[in-house]
């Protein structure tokens, strides 16, 4: 796994490290119903149909729970 930080309220399309991976997934926070939320969404994954809309996710002891 690669991970890269982005500029805060930069929008790219992967970041500098895309060409490496096997798959990028941007982590933000998004506005829903009035309040923000952890959010993830999967920008690309190679030779694999996938979602890409925004999934929420909440961090607990387990890891991440969508």
């Amino acid at each position: 796994m690669l991970i890269e930080e982005s500029n805060l309220g930069e929008v790219t399309s992967g970041g500098e490290m895309r060409n490496f991976a096997e798959a990028t997934i941007v982590m933000d926070y998004i506005e829903s119903k009035n309040m923000y939320m952890r959010a993830m969404k999967i920008m690309k994954r190679y030779g694999v149909n996938h979602p890409t809309y925004w999934m929420p996710f909440h961090i607990t002891d387990e890891g991440l729970v969508l």
